[in-house]
């Protein structure tokens, strides 16, 4: 059912009902620029172009992508980058080293990046950090929140 409307007191549905909430929460999902629609390239359903492993644009010649706007594998397991900064950080320093690669003409690199956590701040309640694609957690509390550092 479709949200039509923010109320104080919850929210309005479409046919008309309400939902009554202290505390309404609101995601609206996430989805690559629309950039991407400028340009060739096969698209994700969240308009991520694909990529091949050095970050060019599948069947777009001498043209790289990094970032959220990419569906872009990080290891031989099947997991691709999240669209997320710890990700797009370091494929921007593959995209640029591969971008004046092909320009000289020299090999490009495959991006990898097989290593994944997550850090969720809890505010007064400290945080969970995990690690790995299954997001294992490894701790909680007070802790993560003062020694984890990215």
């Amino acid at each position: 059912m479709k949200v039509t409307r923010l109320l104080g007191s919850g929210v309005e549905l479409a046919d008309g009902s309400r939902i009554a909430a202290g505390t309404v929460i609101w995601t609206g999902g996430m989805r690559a620029s629309a950039l991407t629609e400028q340009g060739s390239g096969q698209r994700d359903p969240l308009g991520r172009l694909h990529v091949a492993l050095d970050l060019s644009v599948t069947g777009a010649a001498h043209v790289y992508a990094a970032g959220d706007v990419t569906l872009a594998a990080t290891d031989d397991h099947g997991n691709h980058a999240m669209m997320a900064c710890q990700h797009a950080i370091d494929m921007g320093r593959y995209a640029g080293h591969n971008v004046a690669a092909d320009l000289l003409g020299l090999p490009t690199m495959p991006y990898q990046q097989p290593f994944y956590v997550t850090c969720l701040d809890l505010g007064g309640a400290g945080a969970v950090y995990t690690e790995g694609w299954h997001r294992e957690v490894k701790l909680t509390g007070a802790d993560p929140a003062r020694s984890v550092v990215a």
